[in-house]
């Protein structure tokens, strides 16, 4: 899946941004926002040496402004994750510094890459 699909996935729930974001980005830091990146990525290869898959893991990070919120958005990114057969764990949840909530996610997708 290409960042860009993924990105619209993701902007269904609230504005997602790649590998970072920062306030300079906007004019104030606003909620929800979803910052998402690449964690892993490998190639496994069939013993017929024709086709592989390549495993990639990506991390989403939810950031909400408060527990209802949360647990509102979190339901609907979970519901989004399932509609379009993206594999998904919840690794944790933790209040930020300037007290927002952080819901993160692991999501693992598999390409077949054929090899000739």
């Amino acid at each position: 899946m290409q960042l860009t699909k993924l990105k619209s996935i993701l902007d269904e729930v609230a504005p997602s941004y790649y590998l970072s974001f920062s306030p300079k980005d906007v004019e104030e830091i606003k909620t929800p926002i979803i910052v998402f990146s690449k964690i892993n990525s490998t190639f496994k290869e069939f013993s017929d040496d024709l086709a592989s898959i390549r495993t990639t893991l990506y991390q989403i990070n939810l950031i909400t402004s408060d527990v209802k919120e949360a647990d509102v958005l979190a339901m609907k990114l979970e519901e989004i994750f399932i509609a379009n057969d993206l594999p998904f764990t919840l690794t944790s949840e933790y209040l930020n510094q300037n007290n927002t909530i952080s819901t993160i996610y692991e999501i693992k997708m598999e390409e077949f890459k054929h090899v000739e």
